[in-house]
């Protein structure tokens, strides 16, 4: 890959996939988001039954979805949460508010079950507007930095990153303040 065509902050995977038909190639990866997908390069091989396929699929992950993705798959080790909550930190993020706001504070969409908010939180438009197809016309777009979106949360916040995508992550309050701790230790030096 060229450097020009690499940004900061992404990942970079291939997987490769072997195949008999097409068929058989979209029943088993229906998970991949066309997002996700930065290439598709196909070749054909002749092994056992003369039929089998090989693709490699070069795949894009921002850094704090592939923080997040590892910490899950370590079931909560304390060193990939927290370079998780770093990378939250660090991160650029989408936030839908709502389109008639007439003063200058920006009235953002959530939900409030009881004294819980839920705020919708999101790292790609792609993510965004799969989410908010059915009021996409009714809302504008907030974008905040990892540190300022933590500034601006309540008590009693949980933010929902992502929202249908498979990294779908929700971080409760408990782990909002222990990001804020990171945040202030950070400044501190």
């Amino acid at each position: 890959m060229s450097k020009k065509s690499a940004k900061q902050g992404s990942h970079y995977t291939v997987v490769v996939i072997y195949f008999n038909t097409w068929l058989d190639f979209f029943c088993m990866n229906l998970f991949l988001l066309p997002s996700y997908i930065l290439s598709v390069t196909l070749h054909k091989e002749y092994g056992y039954n003369n039929r089998a396929n090989l693709i490699f699929l070069r795949l894009k992950m921002n850094a704090l979805n592939l923080a997040i993705k590892e910490a899950l798959l370590s079931a909560g080790n304390t060193k990939e949460a927290n370079k998780a909550y770093l990378e939250f930190i660090k991160a650029n993020f989408i936030i839908p508010i709502e389109q008639n706001t007439e003063n200058e504070e920006p009235i953002v969409l959530f939900l409030q079950e009881n004294d819980h908010i839920f705020l919708p939180v999101f790292t790609e438009i792609s993510y965004l507007n799969s989410w908010a197809s059915e009021i996409a016309k009714e809302i504008k777009l907030l974008k905040l930095s990892g540190v300022d979106l933590l500034k601006g949360l309540g008590d009693n916040v949980t933010v929902c990153l992502n929202i249908g995508s498979e990294i779908y992550k929700e971080f409760n309050p408990s782990e909002i303040t222990r990001m804020r701790s990171i945040v202030l230790k950070l400044f501190k030096k």
